[in-house]
């Protein structure tokens, strides 16, 4: 053992074995670079062992965030009831007691230049054969675009569901002071401000806390303090009509406070809605006082009402003016010479004379009363819409004597039902634009209602989902979780649930169905208003990234056993040193190549099932066995391309199997044989398959239970995770003597379109 030659040769052994364990470090550490997310390995201690770039920008120190004091400040979590996470309560610290947190715990990171960034981080602790705890693998993902979009569509729903609430609430009140005290109620408390106001223009006094505010409202700017005088902050907005302030809609909080956009908007969306609300109710309760007043004097006029009259006017029997009218002359301008007989239609709108004229004429055949709408020019020009209703007096024969009649000016309202259409109008396009399915539903949870998005989605009318008819388009499994949740709404005030439906192509996409209530005047509910939204690619994501954290312990486990064999096959192999590092260092390269091909795919290259197979039994050195040429038989077209979403997953089933048979089976000793077919084939129904028979023989298969150990992972994502994933029809099974298993994956085109599946 002293000799010096032989202390030599050891020492260059070591060297060179330290020189092929740092080249493989090297490739592992690419290949993690390769990976989206950030990923690292840590020890108990909390510090970093390998990671990739994208782990290092959230930890450059290299130490996780509970044991690193100088930049815990950055990350902030809370729990699920919104309180703030202890460092002890962060991932990487509740791995190190054991704990595994997947999909992962969110978390907002600070970056150096100030920004804050949502990130999800899962972590996992490593365990030795005893199952001691040995370290800890990591995964950060940059969620923080998916969140604040998120965050920014429910911000929106729950401004929508608001302002239609508001419009519902208000809708049934009919005097101006009861919209005026619901609205300033409800956005005080949507707010969560400590006053509202509503402030008519008239009230000088209100209008702003000085002249500086007073003077931005009239010319039509908001105010905005965030901790104005007395320490208030504040906001006010202006309501303007034809440029002139007619009101202003203010809040007000005892507390400094930095307003929010969002919040701007709302009390902007508010005040209008408000003042078209209390104005239509000023216009008709002005209308229902006229009417009373009418009704005073009916005694004299018997015949007129519905308001003061802008014009008075009468005609004989045959409808052709012949009496004077004082109030028409003042209003239209127009001589007595000028509108007698019926010059009164010239001062009507040029679109509105030939259906007025047919009224009227109808109206004197049939001796009936005419209540008719027509645009009448005053004597400024400006046509204004007028009510024209007429009746017959008749003598006590029932003969007609002359007609009475006045014109009412309904010019405020015309405008304000305009308004009001533009509006519903502008809501119609917009529960149309909006990606979620909008619904209605009754105290039951029966649908009454529903926007166009569900015949877009399911492909069927809209009426085909009221009343309990959306359960037959929900995932069966799903159903009972729906009714469950319908059936805790009344009590909870909300309807919350994640389900399946059934897609107008016959799949099935995850939603996400929320639902408020909407409340009478008494608290209480009487209808529900709800939203369904597509989360199908998040909940896709979702269990990606399940797999993958599983997939990155699973194969790292896998890496360093497969070179721990390789290694001591080729050392037991090999005459001399250099012919070890020369075979060592061939079949270290033949297992990066699955890495490789996934990166070729990426950069646009189609990964063939050939290249796929050839780089798996290349990586475990099947090539290289003694005897190969006849235990080792691989038959079929080898140009079969495969769709880059499902390289890894068959390449993760592949690896499963060429590495068990290496471990217990056809590649272990010399007896056993390794043969795969494959084939592509059309169904019957047009689809092409492609069809993988792997069949080992001459293997004495170990014990039951120690087959269970080995193929446990690699039996479930065959038998499980194909047929989820891709559709696949698979089948595992053990032989009298060795593995037999089938693995058949649909394509959606032939060559001739350049692609298998």
């Amino acid at each position: 053992m002293d000799d010096p030659a032989t202390i030599a040769d050891l020492r260059q052994r070591l060297a060179r074995a330290e020189a092929a364990l740092a080249e493989s470090e090297a490739r592992l550490a690419a290949t993690l670079d390769s990976v989206p997310v950030g990923v690292a390995m840590l020890d108990t201690a909390g510090r970093i062992l390998v990671s990739n770039a994208q782990y290092q920008r959230f930890c450059p120190t290299g130490t996780m965030p509970s044991n690193d004091p100088e930049r815990l400040w950055r990350w902030r979590g809370w729990d699920k009831d919104r309180r703030p996470l202890e460092p002890t309560d962060f991932p990487g610290a509740r791995a190190a007691r054991g704990e595994c947190v997947v999909p992962g715990q969110e978390l907002l990171y600070t970056s150096d230049d100030g920004e804050d960034i949502w990130v999800r981080v899962a972590t996992t602790p490593l365990r030795d054969a005893e199952g001691r705890i040995v370290g800890q693998a990591s995964v950060i993902s940059d969620i923080d675009t998916l969140k604040r979009t998120s965050e920014s569509l429910r911000d929106a729903e729950r401004r929508q569901t608001f302002l239609l609430t508001l419009s519902d609430a208000i809708q049934s009140i009919d005097d101006a002071a009861g919209i005026r005290d619901r609205v300033t109620a409800m956005v005080a408390t949507w707010l969560a401000v400590d006053r509202c106001r509503w402030t008519d223009a008239s009230d000088e006094k209100g209008i702003g806390r000085d002249p500086g505010d007073a003077a931005a409202l009239h010319a039509g700017r908001t105010v905005v303090a965030p901790d104005g005088a007395e320490g208030r902050a504040r906001i006010v907005v202006p309501v303007m009509r034809r440029g002139r302030l007619v009101a202003t809609l203010g809040v007000e909080d005892d507390d400094a406070r930095t307003w929010q956009p969002a919040e701007l908007a709302v009390l902007h969306d508010v005040a209008e809605r408000a003042w078209v609300a209390i104005d239509h109710a000023r216009t008709a309760a002005s209308f229902r006082q006229r009417d009373a007043e009418f009704r005073e004097v009916q005694a004299r006029a018997q015949q007129l009402i519905d308001g003061i009259a802008t014009t008075i006017w009468e005609t004989p029997p045959d409808g052709a003016i012949v009496t004077d009218s004082p109030s028409w002359r003042a209003y239209t301008g127009q001589s007595y010479a000028d509108y007698r007989g019926f010059g009164w239609l010239d001062v009507l709108h040029p679109d509105d004379r030939a259906a007025t004229m047919q009224v009227w004429l109808e109206a004197l055949r049939r001796c009936e009363p005419i209540d008719l709408e027509y645009r009448l020019r005053g004597r400024d020009g400006a046509y204004r819409w007028m009510n024209a209703r007429a009746i017959p007096l008749r003598d006590a024969t029932g003969a007609v004597q002359k007609w009475l009649g006045m014109n009412i000016d309904i010019d405020v309202r015309k405008h304000l039902e305009e308004a009001v259409f533009d509006n519903e109008r502008r809501m119609r396009v917009l529960v149309e634009g909006v990606p979620q399915l909008l619904w209605r539903a009754r105290l039951a949870g029966d649908w009454f209602w529903a926007s166009p998005q569900w015949s877009a989605v399911t492909g069927r009318p809209e009426h085909e989902g009221h009343g309990s008819g959306r359960l037959d388009f929900v995932h069966p499994d799903d159903v009972a979780a729906v009714t469950d949740a319908w059936a805790l709404a009344q009590d909870s005030g909300g309807f919350d649930v994640e389900h399946r439906l059934r897609h107008q192509d016959g799949a099935y996409r995850w939603f996400s169905t929320r639902a408020l209530p909407i409340r009478d005047g008494c608290g209480r509910i009487v209808e529900w208003l709800g939203t369904s939204n597509d989360i199908d690619a998040l909940r896709q994501a979702q269990d990606r990234q399940e797999v993958m954290v599983a997939e990155l312990q699973h194969r790292t486990r896998n890496i360093i056993a497969i070179v721990q064999s390789v290694a001591e096959k080729t050392l037991e192999g090999a005459g001399s040193l250099e012919a070890f590092e020369q075979r060592f260092n061939d079949r270290l390269h033949a297992l990066a190549r699955v890495q490789s091909l996934l990166s070729h795919a990426a950069a646009g290259q189609r990964v063939t099932f050939g290249d796929l197979l050839d780089s798996e039994l290349a990586a475990l050195g099947a090539f290289h066995r003694e005897g190969v040429a006849g235990s080792l038989v691989l038959d079929g077209p080898h140009d079969v391309p495969l769709r880059s979403g499902a390289v890894q997953s068959l390449a993760l089933a592949l690896h499963e199997l060429a590495t068990n048979a290496v471990k217990y089976g056809a590649l272990k000793g010399r007896d056993g044989k390794l043969r795969v077919l494959w084939e592509v084939e059309r169904a019957d129904d047009g689809i092409l398959w492609l069809n993988v028979d792997w069949r080992e023989s001459g293997v004495t298969l170990p014990p039951v239970t120690a087959r269970a150990r080995s193929g446990g992972y690699g039996r479930q994502l065959i038998e499980r995770a194909l047929p989820y994933q891709l559709g696949a029809k698979t089948s595992y099974a053990f032989t009298d003597d060795g593995v037999h298993c089938r693995i058949a994956v649909a394509m959606v085109s032939d060559r001739a379109g350049g692609e298998f599946g």
